[in-house]
């Protein structure tokens, strides 16, 4: 394509703020959440990774109206601003810095820079307003428990090929120290559990696809999920990582689920 005939866009780094982290630390950020950002065009304002900072720290969310996932960090800047990068440029930063120790981004509000000594890359924002996640985030779940990651996902995998293809329903039953799992579709019914840590007690519908695909973004071996009845969101962090917050909303459970 002659250079002329290439795509611009205008916008202006004026002004901008200037921030400077380690890249593993940006590029981690970014994948532990972009999985949440809504596919739907017509949800323009969610289509995109929103980075939110403020004088001594920083947010990095996504939400698709069914879940949400959040990851904050330290970093100290000159004023409070919050931008949304769409998902395209959210995927791409991982693999163009991979090679990099550190990032220096820029931040206006119609535009951010990431860049290296070898590579600049400018995205322009999203120039809707973001939802109020903060609201999104329960602060009263009081029923916990603490499950294995890796027998969590054994079990969402061994479920998965029974669910409703139509909605991946999931019924948890968490009492006496165990999580029982069933899931049913025209073709069978299965039925599972697996040991958990913790005396909560209920019962809840869930997506087994958001679940799954959710715990594929933690690392850590032991995670906690955090319930406050079957129609609140659940929340689950990773043991000794308070930085991370993923939020799945229930589905309502019919007779005979």
């Amino acid at each position: 394509m002659p250079p002329d005939e290439f795509p611009s866009f205008e916008y202006s780094l004026d002004n901008a703020i200037e921030a400077a982290r380690d890249v593993a630390d940006v590029s981690q950020m970014i994948q532990k959440v972009a999985f949440c950002a809504s596919k739907e065009a017509h949800r323009y304002n969610i289509n995109g990774v929103h980075i939110n900072f403020t004088e001594d720290s920083l947010d990095v969310v996504a939400i698709d109206g069914k879940r949400m996932a959040i990851v904050q960090g330290a970093l100290r800047i000159s004023k409070n601003i919050g931008v949304t990068i769409p998902i395209q440029a959210a995927d791409i930063l991982p693999r163009c810095f991979n090679k990099s120790d550190r990032l220096n981004l820029q931040v206006a509000e119609n535009a951010v820079s990431f860049a290296d000594d070898r590579t600049t890359i400018i995205s322009r924002t999203i120039e809707e307003d973001y939802p109020d996640y903060h609201k999104i985030i329960p602060t009263d779940s009081d029923l916990r428990i603490v499950v294995e990651t890796e027998q969590l996902l054994l079990l969402l995998r061994r479920e998965m090929p029974l669910t409703n293809p139509m909605s991946a329903l999931g019924v948890f039953e968490i009492g006496g120290g165990v999580m029982r799992v069933r899931a049913r579709s025209d073709i069978g019914e299965a039925k599972d559990e697996i040991d958990v840590e913790g005396d909560a007690v209920i019962t809840i519908g869930l997506d087994l696809k958001l679940l799954l695909e959710a715990l594929s973004h933690i690392d850590n071996e032991k995670i906690v999920i955090l319930f406050k009845d079957a129609m609140s969101a659940i929340v689950i962090q990773p043991v000794g990582d308070e930085r991370y917050q993923y939020i799945q909303m229930p589905m309502r459970l019919q007779e005979g689920d």
